[in-house]
């Protein structure tokens, strides 16, 4: 055993202090042998994990290899779900996606099984419905907002909270919302050659990433059922191609906007400060090195369709650290058209206190970004020169088309549409403009970026065409 810190030998990026390779880089060639099994190997997975489905609350080997079917395969099969139903396990949640009409009613009848003292079981139960997510489902989580049963006050939140596990929503009205895209590409960092060898396939380029990823699904299409909310013919319909189960809180208050939309539409719009309002007059007193590096970055990725980390010259009012356009979509990229953009996406925020502060941005018809947070920032940025430097000198490619469910495997890369993998429970913000609920745009994940931890969550309003974001960590 190592007991000296040494860079990964297969990066030559990360830090590690233990024989072998870092974590990332594990992570990646675990993705790699999955994106690249057969259709037997794949079969062969699946009547594993069905025979052996009581191991998966051991969170090892059972565990592993649902999750990683699953989310770079987007592999949901009814066998998986039918043998957790009749072994009574409901975690993780994701086992359910989609599920048939008769694995559904039995986690209902469970459901109403249940005592009041039940607690646990109750709340896996609902996050299970929640995956699972078809339009009973929705009738029946709309009933019990409104009629709600004993064992409610119980639980730390409703179903409308609930609901928003599986990436959807219902109003006070009981009409159900997406929100999520289920179309999801990833943006896979590019090493060139003045950057350190090593690397993982991933790195080198992201359109056999997508390539992989959607022969894989495609192989695989006679193994899974489509699921998800409005799907009548679950088991006849092919699928089209960090750990995380969610545990609600007291904390989880982000669905409060989304039962009373009609109200909220009354209240003022959002006071979005514009660029112009606010004092720019400065940037970081970066060394000649750094700024070098900074704008080298910034026209690295002038003309990708996706950029991360574009430095704006603009200061934060907290801190003082520079803020960053941390998210760029271009609008007219055609692989991109299914977020339905009408002009470029542009989310910006301090790199520092994006952990604490909640950022909405919008651009205006002239261009012009409009911005307004939520929260209080830090006194002192701790986001270093170094880190500045390093990220904004990053290169990022488009990749094809992934699972929807690809940025859940791990913190790896940035993923544009799809599911997002919250870290803490499911977060949805309300619109400062509209009051609506937010949907899922991207997911970056920020501490693979600059040797941290954390998530960036970017969401946007498509009806005010407003952008936020939100940072999460263990």
């Amino acid at each position: 055993m190592q007991s000296k810190a040494y860079l990964c030998p297969k990066c030559g990026e990360n830090t590690i202090y233990f024989d072998g390779i870092c974590h990332s880089c594990s992570q990646r060639q675990r993705r790699e042998e999955i994106l690249n099994l057969s259709a037997d190997e794949v079969e062969a997975m699946i009547l594993k994990i069905a025979d052996r489905i009581d191991e998966i609350e051991k969170w090892d080997e059972i565990y592993n290899d649902f999750w990683a079917l699953f989310s770079l395969l987007g592999i949901h099969d009814p066998r998986i779900a039918r043998a957790a139903t009749a072994a009574e396990i409901y975690c993780p949640p994701e086992l359910y996606f989609g599920a048939p009409k008769g694995v559904r009613d039995a986690l209902i009848a469970k459901l109403d099984s249940l005592q009041d003292n039940a607690k646990n079981t109750l709340n896996d139960l609902l996050c299970a419905l929640a995956w699972q997510g078809d339009e009973q489902t929705t009738q029946l989580f709309y009933e019990l907002y409104q009629n709600p049963r004993p064992w409610r006050q119980k639980l730390y939140a409703g179903t409308e909270v609930y609901a928003q596990i599986g990436g959807w929503s219902f109003d006070k009205r009981g009409e159900r919302k997406s929100l999520v895209f289920d179309k999801c590409l990833a943006a896979v960092r590019v090493k060139d050659s003045t950057e350190k060898n090593g690397g993982c396939a991933s790195e080198r380029g992201g359109d056999d990433v997508g390539a992989r990823s959607k022969n894989a699904s495609g192989m695989s299409e006679i193994l899974n059922f489509k699921g998800g909310a409005g799907g009548e013919n679950y088991e006849q319909n092919a699928q089209n191609g960090v750990d995380k189960t969610s545990n609600l809180h007291a904390g989880a208050q982000s669905a409060h906007a989304s039962m009373d939309e009609d109200a909220i539409l009354q209240n003022e719009r959002a006071n979005f400060k514009s660029d112009a309002q606010k004092d720019a007059s400065g940037s970081l007193n970066l060394s000649e090195n750094a700024k070098d590096a900074r704008y080298e970055g910034a026209n690295q990725n002038a003309d990708e369709p996706v950029q991360i980390g574009k430095p704006t010259g603009q200061k934060c009012e907290f801190c003082g650290c520079e803020m960053l356009d941390m998210l760029r979509l271009k609008a007219d990229e055609p692989r991109l058209a299914f977020l339905n953009l009408k002009r470029d996406a542009i989310f910006r925020c301090c790199p520092t206190c994006v952990g604490s502060v909640m950022y909405f941005c919008k651009c205006g018809a002239d261009g012009e970004l409009q911005m307004r947070c939520e929260g209080e920032g830090m006194e002192k940025s701790y986001f270093s020169q170094q880190d500045m430097a390093r990220l904004s000198g990053m290169k990022f490619k488009l990749s094809g088309e992934v699972s929807p469910f690809y940025g859940c495997f791990s913190e790896l890369d940035t993923t544009v549409g799809g599911y997002p993998q919250w870290v803490q429970d499911a977060a949805y913000l309300s619109c400062p403009s509209c009051g609506g609920t937010m949907k899922h745009l991207a997911q970056i994940p920020f501490g693979e970026l600059v040797q941290g931890e954390g998530i960036i969550y970017v969401q946007i309003c498509e009806k005010c065409e407003v952008l936020g974001g939100c940072f999460q960590c263990t």
